[in-house]
């Protein structure tokens, strides 16, 4: 019976630290060392949401030439303000196991 006591102490004590460190994983981006992945694509519901058709890209490798390069000048810019409509709330979660990333609300 103490066996027994003893055992489901530590499992309770391993559960609630889990989702502790889950939680702090999900909240700050922390990976703990490579056991958690961090995924940032967004879902393809939300790109599609957006108006975003997504295609295969096939990769291929371009060659890059020397550019002269010249000093940008820095200007005021305009801002203006614009509505917004159909929000989709994203939030950080679990989509897998030890793995975090995007989930819709």
């Amino acid at each position: 019976m103490l066996g027994s006591l003893i055992g489901t102490s530590f499992c309770v004590i391993y559960n609630i630290g889990k989702k502790k460190l889950i939680s702090f994983c999900v909240d700050t981006g922390f990976t703990c060392f490579g056991l958690v992945e961090q995924n940032y694509e967004l879902p393809d519901e939300v790109l599609h949401e957006l108006g975003v058709e997504t295609i295969p890209i096939l990769r291929t490798h371009i060659e890059r030439t020397d550019i002269q390069r010249t000093q940008i000048s820095t200007a005021i810019i305009g801002e203006s303000e614009y509505e917004t409509i159909d929000i989709t709330v994203l939030r950080r979660g679990m989509i897998g196991v030890n793995k975090i990333g995007y989930v819709m609300n």
